[in-house]
């Protein structure tokens, strides 16, 4: 910036847009003194504009969330405006056992459902993946539907296999197994349950036929079409779309000729295995998500589980105050009702009493959301 300001060109301004109160990507590099000390970094003058009013939460929630930014140090002093009513009060729960505080997050849930709040209207937001895939065990266990919205790895999802099986078939006719596997994909893994070892054999033969269009003297630009038509078919006729699945075609598409498209596909195939896409649309299913990948995104409740924000390594000052802006982004998530629950001790074994000592470490987080409730 500073080589852009003093540069031939004529300068006039521009504008910087962001949040220290929302730095929450420290592992990315991402650092809050980009925006405390944009002005002494820059070296010229300056002129703030703070976007403070809030239309998402109630002024319950905003209050919680300001009481928790407050505690940082290291940041720009302003709070949130609540522009909207009281609301409910957030609720703060502590558990001794990991099992008891999953026992309450399932039952608010439930509670939620028997209320008549659409299973999309309910966010269950924690820091890990685990965290996440546990939870939505439970859910299944009680028969109730959810959706992960973190970014989805693209290997783990039957059309991209599928699509990519298809590549590897077309660049050698001779692997029956991926044609099986991109069929397979196409038919939504039916052919075993719903075929016989003769049919699928003759099915398999039938399809051969039809791709060997491809092995022919063709135009470049048919084949293109015809394999924008095969990837289609892995869309299937269901309403909701598959995200993952269209980012991944997205990427294919860019290709402008046949070749050039098998290529990416191969190649993603080999180098692809860290690629993922992110849920954005509402999908029929209790939402879970990490903290991280909630930011953005808002739902009428939240329950927001703070177990995992303090643990062995924790190690300063700097680390605190980035687990409390990713509270602090995780918590206004909630539209109009907020829990916030989390086991009473980060780490450590209760003893004895006698000649083994406790070593439990309490939650800080925990303890400050207790304080922010308990503030007037």
């Amino acid at each position: 910036l500073k080589n852009i300001i003093n540069s031939s060109l004529e300068f006039k301004s521009f504008l910087v847009v962001g949040d220290d109160s929302q730095s929450i990507f420290g592992f990315r590099g991402s650092n809050p003194q980009f925006i405390i000390e944009f002005e002494e970094k820059l070296g010229e003058r300056v002129q703030d504009f703070y976007l403070l009013e809030n239309h998402r939460s109630t002024k319950s929630i905003i209050d919680f969330a300001n009481k928790i930014n407050s505690l940082n140090k290291n940041r720009v002093v302003k709070d949130l405006i609540p522009t909207r009513e009281k609301g409910e009060s957030v609720i703060v729960e502590a558990f001794e056992k990991k099992n008891e505080e999953e026992d309450h997050i399932v039952s608010i849930i439930k509670e939620k459902i028997d209320e008549g709040h659409p299973l999309e209207d309910i966010a269950y937001i924690a820091s890990t993946r685990s965290q996440l895939l546990k939870m939505g065990t439970r859910l299944t266990e009680e028969g109730i539907q959810w959706i992960m919205l973190n970014p989805e790895p693209m290997f783990s999802n039957s059309r991209i296999e599928g699509a990519l099986s298809l590549a590897r078939y077309l660049a050698d006719n001779t692997a029956t197994k991926d044609l099986f596997v991109y069929l397979n994909a196409v038919n939504n893994s039916e052919i075993l349950e719903k075929k016989t070892d003769e049919e699928i054999l003759s099915f398999i033969e039938k399809q051969k036929t039809a791709l060997s269009s491809f092995y022919s003297d063709v135009d470049d630009a048919v084949k293109r079409n015809w394999l924008i038509n095969y990837l289609e078919y892995l869309k299937g006729h269901k309403e909701v779309s598959d995200e993952v699945y269209e980012a991944f075609l997205k990427k294919v598409l860019v290709w402008d000729t046949y070749e050039e498209m098998l290529e990416y596909m191969l190649d993603f195939g080999v180098y692809g295995e860290r690629e993922a896409a992110k849920r954005c649309k509402d999908y029929p299913g209790v939402v879970l998500t990490t903290a991280h990948s909630s930011k953005g995104m808002e739902w009428p409740i939240v329950i927001d589980e703070i177990s995992k924000y303090h643990d062995k390594n924790l190690r300063d000052e700097k680390d605190i105050e980035e687990k409390r802006r990713l509270f602090f982004v995780s918590a206004t998530r909630a539209r109009d009702e907020l829990y916030v629950v989390a086991q009473r001790y980060a780490y450590g074994s209760k003893g004895n009493g006698k000649s083994i000592p406790d070593t439990r470490v309490q939650n800080i987080f925990l303890r400050e959301a207790v304080w922010a409730v308990e503030q007037k």
